[in-house]
């Protein structure tokens, strides 16, 4: 169950909202994408057509966060769980058209206590990345 979002070369906001379930020790939400590195633990992510740039700003704000609970996470699972949510943007092409992948992983581990990301306003800004930082 994978949902992936096409939008269009422009500066995008958006409110989103998670909302996490448990069956069975196990954690997720509508849409979720589960890599293999992070061991079928839930990552939010989405498409964006960024046209000829070839780079992304991308901004987290107005987080909130829920302690987990009910759910027994893996030492493998509690391995991959950072300080602070983990973003990434890959780009690539699709019929000539640069394309980010979006990736938010919405745990964190705050002092001993692992979270989920239940709400956040995303912003991503396409530009044109040309130096060689």
């Amino acid at each position: 169950m994978s949902a992936i979002f096409v939008l269009q070369a422009q500066d995008f906001n958006k409110s989103v909202q998670l909302k996490w379930k448990s069956v069975n020790q196990e954690i997720y939400f509508q849409g979720a994408n589960y890599p293999n590195n992070y061991f079928r633990l839930p990552v939010y992510s989405y498409v964006l057509d960024i046209g000829k740039n070839t780079a992304t700003e991308i901004k987290i704000t107005n987080e909130v966060y829920k302690p987990l609970q009910d759910v027994k996470l893996s030492s493998k699972q509690l391995s991959v769980i950072q300080s602070q949510i983990i973003i990434n943007s890959e780009i690539g092409i699709d019929r000539k058209n640069n394309l980010a992948t979006i990736s938010v992983f919405p745990f964190r581990n705050n002092n001993g206590q692992i979270e989920t990301l239940t709400s956040f306003d995303v912003a991503v800004q396409p530009n044109n990345n040309l130096s060689n930082n």
